[in-house]
């Protein structure tokens, strides 16, 4: 059997493909770049989180491609955290086996923005991951709140018994971060504690935590 294929429709799919890889490349080779500086300037590197987009997740063997990059500077793979948000809700069956081969290949697998969907426990059930990063809408103003502490408190409990790290997003107060302390959830991210930093300042602060060791 002989198929035949419109010229317009196989360019048309072709350029698209060709923009996804170059995309992808361009995308994951900044945050390389950024292993590479601090290589190069004598710090040692920590590991990085970095989004995976739906349209990464859809159209190609992510895992494979996300490999080439990162093997091409000879970097280990568990410095990298690959970030999945749970309002993904398209084709679960190929998410879960895009997160599945990434995992795999000894990349970290973070659940990002837990609690701000409608199907959040069903989605970590049904998937192997390192990190589950709570979502900003989980905290409360002063976490005063009963049931805003309860689930707090449950959501952290869970990730000890999964036996994952879990991360409290937009902490911005002392209150907040008394709770969150008083609880042990593993790490807390927000203003209160660093505002986003330039890259000199970045390392400037990489330089004094390797001086304290």
């Amino acid at each position: 059997m002989v198929l035949f294929i419109c010229r317009n429709t196989f360019s048309q799919g072709l350029r698209r493909q060709v923009k996804y890889v170059l995309l992808i490349g361009i995308y994951w080779n900044r945050y390389v770049y950024c292993y590479l500086i601090w290589i190069f300037m004598g710090v040692k590197p920590v590991p990085i989180s970095v989004n995976l987009s739906r349209r990464h997740a859809e159209e190609m063997d992510a895992a494979e491609h996300l490999c080439s990059i990162v093997d091409s500077y000879a970097l280990n793979h568990d410095l990298f955290e690959v970030e999945i948000t749970e309002t993904y809700d398209e084709n679960k069956n190929r998410l879960k086996h895009m997160i599945r081969s990434i995992r795999n290949k000894g990349f970290r697998i973070a659940v990002d923005d837990f609690g701000k969907g409608y199907s959040s426990f069903s989605f970590i059930r049904d998937i192997d991951f390192d990190t589950l990063k709570l979502d900003k809408s989980f905290l409360s103003k002063d976490c005063s709140e009963q049931s805003v502490r309860a689930m707090l408190s449950g959501v952290v409990r869970m990730g000890r018994e999964l036996k994952v790290r879990t991360v409290a997003e937009g902490v911005e107060n002392v209150d907040q971060l008394s709770y969150l302390s008083l609880i042990s959830c593993d790490v807390l991210q927000g203003d209160l504690l660093s505002e986003p930093l330039p890259r000199d300042k970045f390392i400037d602060l990489l330089r004094r935590r390797d001086s304290l060791k």
